[in-house]
């Protein structure tokens, strides 16, 4: 049988939307919402963007408690590091760990080629000693070919 999961960004891409940003208290209303509507994960925001976004993860990890907290990284040990700290207080949560991979983005701003970049991210996942959730860029950015996750697996925290 097949299954469709719902792994929710409202509460870290929704508010990217301009003129749209949530208080603490929105986001875990918010949450609370996408729980009883059934999602399978909802990512809290991105902790290494600010103080504030880091406390926000944490308060809904700490309020919902029924639905895995996700949290968002870019593939630095600050960003993991940050979002390791923000899904303490979740119950179960999953870290959502990205390394840009646009052919411009690897060579302009990574100075790497694509298969540099699968190798980086392996090894990287090796040294952090755990086995991420890892996920290319969106498809808009990358070219239709290499549009697939570099890695799917997961560990709760």
């Amino acid at each position: 049988m097949d299954v469709v999961r719902i792994f929710d960004t409202t509460l870290r891409d929704g508010e990217q939307s301009p003129g749209f940003s949530m208080k603490t208290e929105e986001k875990i209303r918010m949450a609370r919402q996408l729980a009883k509507l059934g999602v399978d994960t909802i990512e809290a925001g991105f902790p290494i963007s600010s103080r504030g976004d880091l406390e926000a993860v944490q308060a809904v990890a700490r309020e919902v408690r029924d639905v895995p907290i996700a949290a968002l990284a870019r593939a630095k040990k600050l960003d993991i590091d940050a979002a390791v700290e923000a899904l303490k207080p979740a119950a179960a949560s999953r870290l959502h760990i990205f390394l840009a991979t646009s052919d411009l983005h690897l060579q302009v701003k990574l100075n790497m080629t694509r298969e540099q970049a699968l190798e980086d991210i392996g090894n990287k996942s090796l040294k952090w000693n755990f086995p991420p959730k890892t996920q290319a860029a969106p498809i808009s950015t990358i070219s239709v070919r290499s549009a697939r996750p570099l890695s799917t697996r997961e560990r709760r925290f």
